[in-house]
């Protein structure tokens, strides 16, 4: 005597908010991943000078008139990581089911976030630069801006 076989059940629909997700997110990895592709390629073609030990060789992709303000620069990048750490409490928090710790952590997270776009305007008036006079200004405004608009 043999057992009746077990119904195959109702199908699990997927849903369509975690493909269109999907489909946002490779297309922002894919938009980042093709910007720094073109980053490196035009360091990579930057013309090379000697540098003043007489031996060395060193490529000239940034001029010489342009300083990167190191201050405004490092607190964006440390401010970044604090959102992300952030936004993974969120995550970890919701999926326990823990409402508090969950508004909390996206409060914070929104908090970082205006905190990285206000760091990335202090570094933009710091910098000083031109949009259209180099593709060093150009390149520099169109990743940082694609940056700012996907956060």
């Amino acid at each position: 005597m043999t057992a009746p076989a077990l119904t195959a059940g109702p199908t699990r629909r997927t849903s369509t908010v975690f493909v269109a997700t999907a489909f946002v997110a490779a297309g922002a990895a894919m938009l980042m991943g093709s910007m720094l592709a073109m980053w490196l390629d035009f360091r990579a073609k930057a013309p090379t000078r000697v540098a003043s030990d007489g031996v060395s060789l060193i490529k000239d992709w940034l001029k010489s008139d342009v300083a990167i303000p190191e201050v405004a620069a490092t607190t964006l990048m440390i401010t970044f990581v604090i959102a992300c750490v952030m936004a993974q409490w969120a995550v970890y928090s919701a999926r326990r089911g823990d409402k508090s710790h969950t508004k909390l952590a996206l409060g914070i997270t929104m908090f970082t976030g205006l905190a990285i776009v206000n760091a990335q305007i202090a570094l933009w008036m710091q910098i000083d630069l031109v949009l259209r006079n180099d593709a060093y200004e150009t390149m520099f405004y169109a990743i940082t801006g694609t940056m700012m608009a996907i956060i």
